[in-house]
């Protein structure tokens, strides 16, 4: 198994975002603010609309790319280009076109599933999930960062997204020590009435990992 990659210091709070089709008061701005329903929304879900690109006005340095809490659809497609020039006529890294939700192992699915074929999570799998498209790319030096996505079936008519995500990596040399574990961290309170029925004030749900870096060199 690989070393544990973490993903710091958000590179796109200090960008500037254009392109596409969005909202006035629901603008591509609202990316860069850290409170998630704070979303970006497109006017339609025409693939012009439905793109934006990325400027860190200097070359940087990116490993990991992410839009989140996103209401893409289980056939969203999702392409990731970078490049110095800002028309995209030579790029450093092309994604292509890809599932915008992650795909499951097919030894992880029942076999009677509707999505065994494909591992992607089925309509109402995926309102379990706060959306994620996540791309790990080789270590790209970069000016200008466009996604592209297509997403036309979308019930909704238009895209939503609530928070980019852009940075370096950092990889142990010697990873985590045994023990590392995934959980979910429910905020939802529980009330019983005196008769015994629990009423429920659900809030977010949120994933997380537990782990500990025993063996940092300097």
């Amino acid at each position: 198994m690989s070393n544990v990659l973490i993903g710091f210091n958000n590179l796109a709070n200090n960008c500037t975002l254009s392109g596409g089709s969005w909202v006035s008061t629901l603008p591509l701005n609202n990316l860069k603010d850290r409170k998630l329903y704070k979303i970006a929304r497109s006017t339609d879900d025409n693939l012009s609309s439905t793109q934006f690109v990325v400027d860190f006005t200097i070359s940087k340095v990116v490993k990991i790319f992410a839009v989140v809490q996103h209401n893409l659809s289980t056939t969203a497609k999702a392409r990731l280009v970078a490049s110095n020039d800002s028309g995209f006529g030579t790029l450093l890294y092309d994604s292509g076109f890809m599932s915008a939700w992650p795909i499951t192992p097919s030894l992880e699915i029942y076999w009677e599933e509707d999505n065994w074929w494909f591992g992607i999570p089925t309509e109402e799998q995926i309102d379990m999930y706060k959306g994620i498209t996540l791309w790990v790319v080789p270590s790209i030096t970069a000016r200008y960062w466009r996604v592209e996505i297509d997403d036309q079936s979308n019930a909704s008519g238009y895209i939503e997204l609530g928070r980019l995500f852009v940075s370096k990596d950092f990889s142990p040399v010697i990873n985590a020590s045994y023990g590392l574990s995934f959980s979910v961290q429910d905020n939802s309170e529980i009330e019983q009435s005196y008769g015994g029925a629990e009423h429920y004030s659900e809030k977010t749900k949120y994933r997380s990992v537990d782990f500990s870096l025993d063996a940092l060199n300097e």
